[in-house]
């Protein structure tokens, strides 16, 4: 079955008059013999009501029905709007001055949805939005950020416990006015010491979460943020353990990480049911007191950005 493109330039958007679309469709013979254009409701054209058509297409098309697609996509948005208007499209070639592109129906379709979805999203999931405008460190953050996005477009609940995939955790990187040591706890669960934090536990405002979490931890309650919003993300695995006599499934902690500053000389304190110690530790010793050796990268790339700042 032969591809066919029909070119045309749209005239009523003044920045794209130069630029072509090329509108690519499925031919098929009918009984006749004669070559049809076919359409979803199976109405055929012929070549020449085809052309009338998309002209049509073409000429209804200005600025104003621009701004009703508009999804931030300049070229997806014209091309979604085509998608729409024309029966029986295969794929839309992009003709301008600098480059020509080919976007294939489906690709437009599912471009331009995910792209309202993304912009939906920032204007209305608080967590959404703090994680979409971190910028990450380095490639292992870059891909753990997108993990994140994508999974949290897609399940409203994880937030909360109830998700057996992910959950959302938030983590404390304190250190002392002098930059050379790191509280830490000595986790119940994974007998390691080990940064402070908990889980998110259905509140979007992460900071708040870690705030809590320093509290009932360590007992500090005046402590300074030093980083502007998020300082670090990481996708952490967890093992299947018992927790208060609860068997907990493997799953992943999607952890979001703030950097903080706190007096050394405060009282600190335990938390008996999680944790059985709360110690300043020297910075360059922080993974020889660590015996997660999955958390020992982590430890280390907070250190190195702490020591670029």
């Amino acid at each position: 079955m032969p591809i066919v493109g029909y070119k045309k330039k749209f005239k009523n958007i003044k920045s794209i008059s130069d630029d072509n679309f090329i509108i690519n469709f499925k031919l098929e013979y009918n009984d006749r013999g004669f070559l049809n254009i076919c359409n979803v409701d199976d109405n055929y054209f012929d070549v020449g009501d085809f052309r009338i058509l998309l002209d049509k297409v073409f000429d209804d098309f200005d600025e104003n029905k621009l701004r009703e697609y508009d999804n931030g996509v300049y070229i997806l948005s014209i091309c979604k709007y085509i998608v729409d208007m024309v029966p029986n499209l295969y794929s839309i070639n992009y003709e301008s001055k600098d480059m020509i592109d080919t976007y294939y129906k489906e690709e437009i379709i599912n471009s331009y949805n995910n792209i309202c979805k993304m912009e939906w999203m920032l204007m209305n999931n608080k967590l959404y939005k703090q994680i979409f405008k971190y910028t990450p460190y380095d490639e292992k953050e870059s891909i753990d950020k997108e993990v994140m996005i994508e999974f949290i477009k897609d399940n409203d609940d994880v937030l909360i416990r109830d998700n057996k995939i992910a959950h959302m955790t938030v983590s404390a990187w304190i250190t002392n006015k002098d930059k050379n040591k790191i509280l830490m706890i000595y986790h119940n669960i994974y007998h390691s010491w080990a940064w402070i934090g908990g889980h998110a536990d259905g509140d979007d405002d992460l900071l708040h979460v870690v705030k809590k979490e320093i509290e009932e931890e360590t007992g500090l309650t005046n402590v300074k943020l030093l980083s502007d919003g998020i300082y670090g993300l990481n996708i952490v695995t967890v093992d299947n353990h018992i927790k208060r006599g609860k068997f907990v499934n493997s799953h992943l902690h999607f952890d979001i990480e703030f950097l903080f500053e706190a007096d050394e000389n405060d009282t600190v304190r335990i938390k008996e049911d999680e944790n059985s110690g709360v110690k300043w530790v020297d910075i360059d010793k922080v993974c020889e007191y660590s015996t997660e050796e999955k958390m020992k990268p982590i430890y280390k790339r907070l250190i190195e950005k702490m020591k670029e700042c």
